[in-house]
């Protein structure tokens, strides 16, 4: 289920989403056709096309192809008792939140403090004992660095020590470095998705006939 949420949250790079509510309508629609059975088919969110994914809204495009039963297809989960079903369903209605998709358009999943968080762990490693007043210490420092920058946060600078040119130099080269990534990072896509793109070479979210 984690696996098809966040297939679904990706979309077709293609295609991206428009607004929150086509990437909510895909979100149920994998995990309503995931618990859907052959006695009550829930398909009605899924793409209605000859090429969909779903297996049931394809067969209403092409009479050729024999409708198999949902026990058959793989990502079946109507086994799941429906008094556990419930916690499910209520667990998508919360990641399908308009202000939580909003934070995902353009395929923008990753969480915005993580960037923080790394620099924290650089700094105070998670394996190793350190005190209050080095943790502290350490998100005051980290915080300023994060927010205002490397030269300008230059703690010792601020004591009245100075600052030696080669050091500067190095501070702002630093600055720079973490501009241009947040510059790459802020646009959605990497050079290779770009290119691949381009040539027309990216794999479709879902697959005909797996899901």
């Amino acid at each position: 289920m984690t696996s098809y949420y966040g297939r679904a949250v990706r979309g077709d790079p293609k295609k991206p989403y428009s607004d929150t509510n086509e990437m909510s309508t895909a979100i149920w629609a994998s995990y309503l056709h995931a618990i859907s059975t052959d006695e009550e088919p829930r398909h009605h969110f899924c793409p209605a096309s000859a090429d969909s994914w779903c297996f049931f809204r394809r067969a209403d495009f092409n009479p050729d192809e024999p409708r198999r039963k949902h026990s058959q297809k793989p990502g079946y989960f109507s086994k799941i008792p429906k008094k556990n079903r419930i916690h499910i369903t209520k667990v998508y209605t919360d990641l399908t939140s308009r202000d939580l998709l909003s934070k995902c358009l353009k395929g923008r999943t990753q969480n915005a403090n993580e960037s923080l968080h790394s620099k924290v762990w650089q700094k105070v490693a998670k394996h190793k004992f350190a005190g209050k007043c080095r943790v502290n210490y350490t998100l005051q420092m980290v915080t300023l660095e994060h927010n205002i920058g490397f030269h300008d946060s230059y703690f010792l600078g601020h004591l009245g020590f100075g600052m030696s040119p080669s050091k500067s130099s190095n501070l702002v080269i630093l600055d720079k470095e973490c501009d241009r990534s947040f510059r790459r990072s802020s646009t959605g896509t990497t050079g290779q998705q770009k290119r691949k793109r381009k040539e027309g070479k990216d794999e479709s979210a879902y697959g005909a006939g797996v899901f």
